[in-house]
């Protein structure tokens, strides 16, 4: 885990989301890079404001998802996404 519960993470403004087909596509312009969600990144993705703990995320994610996600699961995309440089850095 890269972050404790009381981070709230905040993406780049920079990066732009696209739906495409039944995942979404972000795209990173600073590295010309492109990233497939699955639509359960994608909501964690969607969260991702700056004014959301990542429990309010977790508490959100797994209220509106099918069982079998699990936290875990969404910590893992969380710390993808700060090893991806998505967020804003404090």
């Amino acid at each position: 885990m890269l972050a404790g519960h009381d981070w709230h993470p905040e993406g780049r403004d920079d990066l732009v989301i696209k739906k495409s087909g039944d995942s979404w596509l972000l795209y990173d312009p600073t590295r010309d890079s492109r990233h497939l969600l699955d639509p359960t990144a994608a909501l964690v993705w969607s969260f991702c404001t700056g004014e959301n703990r990542v429990d309010v995320i977790r508490a959100k994610v797994l209220g509106a998802q099918e069982p079998g996600d699990s936290a875990e699961d969404v910590q893992e995309i969380l710390d993808g996404f700060q090893a991806a440089g998505f967020f804003v850095e404090d």
